[in-house]
């Protein structure tokens, strides 16, 4: 039996690729649900144009609010959600739609690929070799990074219950599809994310307004439970309040949580003491990560930094071989300053 998908999302002066984003849903998506919160811009004008039932609301600092607004407009079997800097390819339709007939899943997670020119440390570098040639040639980048980013298609409703999202920002649909009995898998679709590329500044008082918000998310049981969390309030600690001790007690909480994940989280710990100049805890830290993970380049780049300020240039040498052994093309490693991006692990 075929199953109706209502795409839900919210905006906001997404003019600039928002057609891209609807042009990629308008032909298998039966209703579009759009919850614009005060577009300046000409966002909600193109939303129309595509047939978007378009809902004013300018809530602001509340998220999941928000896109339970547009969830309760919505009729379809199942939803789909994306953000206006987002698109989904063609070639990625057919398996959604088969994903939508599952009656094994109440929800799938789909691999968010960020298209990016910044030489990231932290996380694996694909590069673009026409995999997605129209999404690649509209991102204009060498690099890729691909991240399991959030439950993306769900059904509306579970076992007999509406699903709603939690969090004042950094919003989730997972906790209140396991709170309903319900399951959800990770699925191979990706979602082509293209602001990362622009890495637009934003006015300090709104980062830390984004920081306070994470903090409010700590009363909310499904997410001071999630890794996610305490991923994001180590990585606002470190770089608006520049707490990095603070930093690494919440990335260590995190590690509780999804321990998976773990390699990263130390590396980030090793990152942290190693900008604090404690170069012997960076190397400790770095090696938890290489042993969850001998694989993961990071760790081994940033021990061997740690192992030249600790004047130990023959292990040092030893690190770098393996870093070229791991990716011999990392531009790190042809002299570029490694940089982190940091909505990774969300």
């Amino acid at each position: 039996m075929k199953q109706k998908i209502s795409f839900c999302t919210i905006v906001y002066n997404e003019e600039k690729l928002i057609r891209n984003m609807l042009e990629s849903i308008k032909d298998w998506c039966f209703e579009i649900i759009i919850v614009d919160n005060g577009s300046t811009d000409k966002t909600v004008e193109i939303c129309k144009e595509y047939g978007a039932t378009v809902i004013i609301d300018e809530t602001k600092d509340d998220l999941a609010y928000l896109r339970n607004v547009g969830l309760k407009r919505a009729t379809g079997d199942w939803v789909f959600s994306m953000d206006g800097d987002e698109s989904v390819s063609v070639r990625d339709v057919k398996r959604i739609l088969d994903l939508a007939k599952s009656n094994e899943s109440d929800g799938f997670h789909f691999t968010s690929r960020l298209y990016t020119d910044i030489p990231d440390i932290m996380h694996i570098l694909g590069r673009c070799k026409g995999e997605y040639e129209k999404e690649e040639k509209l991102a204009g980048t060498e690099y890729y990074i691909d991240l399991i980013w959030a439950v993306r298609l769900f059904r509306r409703v579970v076992n007999g219950n509406p699903v709603e999202y939690e969090g004042y920002i950094h919003e989730m649909i997972g906790g209140s599809i396991k709170k309903n009995k319900g399951i959800f898998y990770p699925c191979d679709v990706k979602i082509h994310h293209y602001k990362v590329l622009e890495l637009e500044s934003s006015p300090e008082d709104d980062i830390r307004q984004r920081f306070e918000l994470e903090k409010k998310n700590s009363e909310i049981d499904s997410l001071k439970n999630h890794m996610g969390h305490w991923y994001r309030l180590g990585r606002d600690y470190a770089l608006i309040d520049k707490n990095l001790q603070k930093s690494n007690e919440c990335y260590e909480k995190a590690t509780e949580f999804q321990p998976e994940l773990a390699h990263y989280l130390y590396f980030l710990i090793g990152w942290n003491f190693y900008e604090m100049q404690d170069y012997n805890n960076a190397y400790l830290n770095l090696n938890k990560a290489i042993e969850l993970n001998q694989y993961y380049f990071a760790p081994h780049f940033m021990k061997a930094q740690a192992l030249k300020m600790m004047d130990h240039e023959k292990e040092m040498e030893k690190e770098l071989a393996i870093c070229k052994n791991l990716d011999a093309e990392h531009p790190v490693l042809k002299g570029a300053n490694p940089e982190i991006i940091n909505w990774g692990l969300s």
